[in-house]
């Protein structure tokens, strides 16, 4: 018996773990020649989604920050006269429910152990970042990642949280490197 409550406390644990994490995905479209940009430009719209959290100002330099970092570690250059690339970005936030059950088989209510359901509410932010093709005004990039970015330091050091989210996003942007390898031996 106390080695099942003993689990139980386990699966508990790693199932909240897991809501702090951040979920990334990422979309391109397949037509695209990454390989000819060099240049790129941030523009940002003027209010981040409905979140006056995530979308305010501080929060806003810290995303240009990091998406400026990233696209300099691919070899791009920022030219906001005259860009190849325009990237822009924005926020959002949900509330969310997570339920929980403590009944992991039927053999619980054997032992007499009530079904204890258990629901935490919390907030999952969102960051979106696209990039389109300047000339002709098509997308070809985008990436989101989706968590908790207040919970993901325990510092809560939205920095570095930030940071992180936009890190985590921009390595699903295709890399030169990559898409020549992958155009001259297709799978």
């Amino acid at each position: 018996m106390k080695t099942a409550v003993n689990c139980l406390w386990i699966v508990v644990l790693i199932s909240v773990s897991s809501c702090a994490s951040l979920s990334v995905r990422s979309d391109y479209d397949r037509q695209a020649n990454f390989r000819r940009y060099t240049t790129y430009t941030i523009e940002s719209p003027p209010v981040i989604g409905n979140d006056p959290i995530m979308g305010s100002e501080l929060n806003r330099r810290r995303i240009v920050e990091a998406v400026e970092n990233e696209m300099n570690a691919r070899g791009y250059v920022r030219n906001d006269a005259d860009a190849d690339l325009m990237v822009r970005f924005q926020t959002d936030s949900k509330d969310r429910q997570q339920i929980q059950s403590n009944m992991a088989s039927p053999m619980w209510g054997w032992w007499g152990q009530p079904n204890n359901i258990s629901s935490r509410t919390y907030e999952e932010n969102r960051i979106i970042i696209g990039v389109w093709d300047k000339q002709n005004r098509q997308m070809i990039w985008q990436g989101w990642a989706s968590g908790q970015f207040t919970a993901q330091r325990k510092e809560k050091n939205m920095d570095a949280a930030i940071r992180n989210a936009v890190y985590r996003i921009m390595e699903q942007y295709p890399a030169k490197e990559r898409l020549a390898m992958n155009r001259s031996n297709p799978k």
